[in-house]
């Protein structure tokens, strides 16, 4: 027997339950893998100025830097 009767009701319930652990389990790896590549593009950015000494800064802005 269920404490919730009303279907509405168990709805609500899964989606205030689920929604917080789904919001993190579909943003997070998008978030870690966005910060990934941005560190990243400014590595290897920072170590072509040092290997090649006519290197040209053509780095986008740290904004327009994502997957």
């Amino acid at each position: 027997m269920s404490y919730y009767e009303n279907e509405e009701e168990k709805i609500y319930l899964l989606l205030e339950f689920i929604e917080p652990l789904a919001i993190i389990a579909l943003n997070l790896p998008y978030a870690i893998w966005n910060r990934f590549i941005f560190s990243l593009s400014h590595i290897c950015h920072q170590a072509n100025r040092i290997k090649f000494p006519n290197w040209k800064d053509n780095l986008p802005e740290d904004q327009f830097i994502n997957f």
